[in-house]
């Protein structure tokens, strides 16, 4: 978790129920979610989720794409973001890994699609391009390459 973010974003009720006390404890930020079951119960910030595939351009919801990630870019880019730094974003399995931070506990998504999450991507990639959005993957392994890649600290 990054506490000094001004935003944390969790699509489904299950990871908040695991990582809410946590995420209230250190973070300051908003916090924002599609769940309206998570909304409710832990006071979120919500927003609509809407079809799966491209850019919303409507200021009421987001594309999901089957995953978190994919949805915390719709995000960024509602909120007027012009350039977007990805970390964490592998997409694949590192070193046994389902995650760049390793596996989540039992009974939470361990990112059994990446195929379908990077073809999506792919997809968000070009409209974020034809919107002139500058998005950086600076995770050091990663599956994707519809984003252009640079170390962090070369766009820092």
């Amino acid at each position: 978790m990054a506490p000094w973010a001004d935003v944390l974003y969790g699509c489904d009720e299950r990871w908040w129920r695991e990582y809410f006390v946590e995420a209230d404890r250190a973070f300051r930020g908003e916090m924002w979610t599609i769940n309206e079951n998570a909304r409710d119960r832990f006071g979120l910030n919500w927003i609509r989720g809407g079809p799966i595939d491209g850019l919303s351009r409507a200021h009421d919801s987001i594309r999901t794409g089957r995953n978190s990630g994919f949805q915390a870019i719709c995000l960024a880019y509602l909120f007027g973001a012009v350039r977007i730094l990805l970390l964490g974003y592998d997409f694949q399995r590192t070193d046994g890994r389902s995650h760049w931070h390793g596996n989540h506990p039992r009974g939470l998504g361990n990112g059994g699609s990446f195929p379908r999450w990077c073809e999506t991507m792919t997809t968000l990639a070009a409209e974020l391009e034809q919107e002139a959005i500058e998005v950086y993957n600076c995770t050091r392994q990663t599956a994707l390459t519809c984003f252009r890649r640079c170390a962090l600290e070369s766009v820092l």
